[in-house]
């Protein structure tokens, strides 16, 4: 089942079509093939027989003519049904379609496609189908998918296929939301959540980053219970203690520990060299604003390309579900113009709190994305980079953009070669840079990777 925090994730408007998987072929060729063959083998064995089978030849006209006329109009309705309209990465979704004869006549061999997306992955029954109606009948199918992408998926037309009684005749046609606006569905994927319990230790200057967990010597209006001291003029009533003001005859109010508070601004990076760690990204963001928010503190995110999104930082629940809806539509671009990019950022990050917590999230293994959070630190920001790394799918990556030949036995070797050497300068570069930064083998559970780690 999927977890809780995000069934109230709103659907947005953009989505992904689906793409038409085709039907079988037609058969009328091969019948009229076969029938032709047959008549050739009587004429040329006994012409006579001829004579004998021409009523037979009547009879199926007759079928075909009459009883089996081909209905006129719309005579076949469909409603399409998901078992949910939000699921979790990885989690499986059950799509059921109605299908209804609607003329006074049987409809056989109609065959039904559902088209899917290749990011859905069909794991039990098929999403083509082929049955037969009686008058006003109705038939439910069903078959269930799992879907391994981040994103809004849309279902929409179905394409169906009616062949007559004999198969000599075929009628071809496609329901969409126009004449059955029941069809179209939408689903969100939405990231799968990897609960943090812990961050590591950073320096002194740093530990404001866990917020909630370290009380501060000043006295205020959280929730953490401190003691019972006099009432004092500005108390608000839902602060008194009655059961110690009963007991010691004068009114006596609740004293709570006052945590510190942060801003965090989480930062993505969504240009094309996320791509081999982008599901992973996306799941350590939606882990970091959850175990930030818990925290009692106010969480932010921005995405580093070049039409760059915000939010403003905020608290809550609700902040949550705004950056897991964003996050939903997003997709690793190309920068074509590294100077509009590195504009466009300084604009968002004006908009930062001067005292917030910057977590940058990337691969940096673009140059831009370093450059940005050098400007950062220019601009006084406490910065924490976290890097995901894959070096399957990085190496995979490299090998189809170079064109390698994969089956070369040592080709994979040298590409993770190359890509732990490339690692080890972009550690060194943050090291000079001071900035505190944290690997993360993205095949591992993000909230135990954080948790593992005591001190950076």
């Amino acid at each position: 089942m999927a977890d809780s925090w995000f069934d109230s994730v709103d659907i947005t408007e953009q989505s992904v079509k689906s793409t038409h998987a085709p039907l079988t072929e037609r058969p009328m060729g091969i019948i009229a093939l076969f029938l032709s063959l047959i008549i050739l083998f009587i004429y040329l064995t006994n012409g006579t027989l001829i004579i004998l089978l021409f009523p037979t030849f009547i009879l199926i006209l007759f079928a075909r003519e009459i009883l089996d006329k081909e209905p006129i109009g719309q005579f076949i309705s469909a409603e399409r049904t998901l078992s949910r309209s939000r699921v979790v990465e990885g989690d499986e979704l059950e799509i059921i379609i109605k299908v209804t004869n609607n003329s006074d006549q049987a409809s056989h061999a109609i065959e039904l496609s559902d088209p899917v997306l290749p990011e859905v992955k069909i794991i039990e029954g098929t999403n083509l189908f082929l049955f037969s109606l009686d008058p006003h009948e109705t038939i439910i199918l069903s078959y269930t998918v799992k879907f391994y992408f981040i994103g809004t998926y849309r279902f929409d037309e179905l394409y169906l296929r009616h062949r007559d009684f004999l198969g000599l005749r075929i009628n071809e046609f496609r329901l969409s939301q126009l004449e059955l606006p029941s069809l179209q569905k939408y689903v969100s994927v939405v990231p799968r959540l990897e609960k943090v319990e812990s961050l590591p230790a950073i320096k002194t200057e740093w530990m404001r980053l866990y917020g909630g967990y370290f009380q501060s010597k000043h006295i205020g209006h959280d929730s953490d219970f401190r003691g019972i001291r006099d009432f004092q003029l500005g108390d608000g009533m839902n602060r008194i203690n009655w059961k110690a003001s009963t007991r010691k005859l004068k009114l006596l109010s609740n004293e709570y520990n006052w945590d510190k508070a942060i801003h965090a601004e989480i930062i993505l990076d969504t240009t094309v060299s996320a791509a081999p760690v982008w599901v992973a990204s996306l799941r350590a963001v939606t882990s970091l604003t959850e175990f930030l928010l818990r925290m009692r503190n106010s969480v932010g995110f921005s995405s580093v390309n070049e039409f760059p999104e915000y939010l403003d930082s905020r608290i809550g629940k609700k902040q949550l579900l705004r950056i897991t809806n964003k996050l939903l539509n997003l997709r690793p671009t190309i920068v074509t113009d590294k100077e509009i990019l590195l504009r466009r950022l300084s604009i968002i990050m004006n908009k930062f709190d001067s005292k917030a917590i910057i977590i940058l999230i990337s691969p940096f293994t673009f140059q831009s994305t370093i450059e940005y959070a050098v400007n950062l630190r220019k601009h006084g920001f406490n910065v924490l980079a976290i890097i995901p790394l894959s070096l399957e799918k990085q190496s995979d990556e490299i090998i189809k953009i170079r064109d390698y030949i994969k089956e070369f036995p040592l080709i994979h070797e040298m590409v993770k070669a190359e890509l732990r050497f490339d690692r080890l300068k972009i550690r060194n570069k943050l090291k000079l840079l001071e900035i505190p930064h944290i690997e993360w083998d993205t095949s591992s559970h993000f909230g135990s990777t954080m948790q593992h780690i005591r001190r950076i």
